[in-house]
């Protein structure tokens, strides 16, 4: 075997391996986040709940964040892939399925691998529909994926869709 080959095979084999233990720690459970008043955040709410409490922006972006990870492999959880979901508008969904016409979780936050040092909600900024002038009836949450190879923001686009907040766009990477 030449050099180029012996390389490219301790490369795969290296990313097999990272690869396999990120997603073997899901059995450990994620760090308990807290948000800017220092208050922890309670269990996730169910599917059911997640329509009546989810109260603002905040609250779904961590919502979301909790059940997305909950649904990764190697023991994907189904119920949380639903209550993840309908935290989405429809119009979202439609407008960023894989090339195969499927919804992907991972794709809409842009990430490959789940964070697996936890997350944290960094801000939220309102700003008003410039369609219909309606006041803070827009959000853009800033979450910080924590990665023990490092840290990465993601922005979550959300709007006030019939008195519930729901996210309207795939995550982006803050400037």
């Amino acid at each position: 075997m030449n050099k180029n080959t012996i390389v490219a095979v301790v490369v795969l084999i290296l990313l097999v391996v990272v690869g396999f233990l990120a997603f073997n720690q899901s059995s450990v459970e994620a760090p308990e986040v807290n948000l800017e008043d220092d208050q922890p955040l309670e269990e996730p709410i169910q599917k059911e709940e997640a329509e009546e409490t989810a109260s603002g922006p905040e609250v779904v972006v961590e919502e979301f964040l909790a059940n997305f990870i909950k649904s990764a492999p190697p023991e994907p959880d189904q119920a949380a892939r639903e209550v993840a979901m309908a935290l989405i508008s429809p119009e979202a969904v439609e407008k960023t399925l894989d090339g195969e016409g499927e919804f992907s979780l991972p794709l809409f936050v842009g990430v490959q691998d789940i964070p697996d040092v936890g997350h944290e909600l960094v801000s939220v900024e309102y700003q008003n529909d410039p369609v219909t002038g309606q006041a803070d009836s827009l959000a853009e949450a800033t979450v910080n994926l924590k990665y023990s190879g490092g840290d990465s923001l993601r922005v979550f686009p959300l709007a006030l869709i019939d008195g519930q907040w729901l996210i309207i766009g795939p995550a982006r990477m803050a400037e």
